[in-house]
């Protein structure tokens, strides 16, 4: 439920979702929290992550162990 619930959040961000974009910054601090979220299988994690590495424009890294 709280994948969908997060899924949903960022969809509203914009009336055309698949035209909207995030910093690397604010990406590299979501993904940080995404893939610590226990209450997510690991799979969904791991999608939610990339799908949203695709809303940042240009190189961005992800930070590990921040």
């Amino acid at each position: 439920m709280h994948f969908f619930a997060l899924l949903g959040a960022v969809v509203i961000i914009n009336h055309t979702p698949s035209h909207w974009y995030m910093t690397c910054a604010r990406w590299q601090e979501q993904a940080a929290k995404i893939l610590v979220d226990q209450r997510l299988p690991e799979e969904a994690r791991v999608k939610l992550v990339l799908y949203l590495r695709r809303k940042v424009r240009g190189k961005c890294d992800l930070i590990v162990g921040k």
